[in-house]
């Protein structure tokens, strides 16, 4: 597997357990990682990047 992928899943899965913990929180969480681990253009769909 890709390593892009991997830590994708690794904070969606993180961030799914604070949701369950706290009921809330999971984009805040999933939102802050991967700000930190992804690369910026890997974060916009394909079709909304300029050309």
């Amino acid at each position: 597997m890709d390593a892009v992928i991997v830590q994708v899943i690794v904070v969606a899965t993180l961030a799914g357990f604070i949701q369950g913990l706290s009921g809330f929180a999971f984009a805040l969480v999933a939102t802050s990682l991967l700000a930190w681990i992804v690369e910026p253009q890997v974060l916009p769909p394909p079709w909304s990047s300029p050309r």
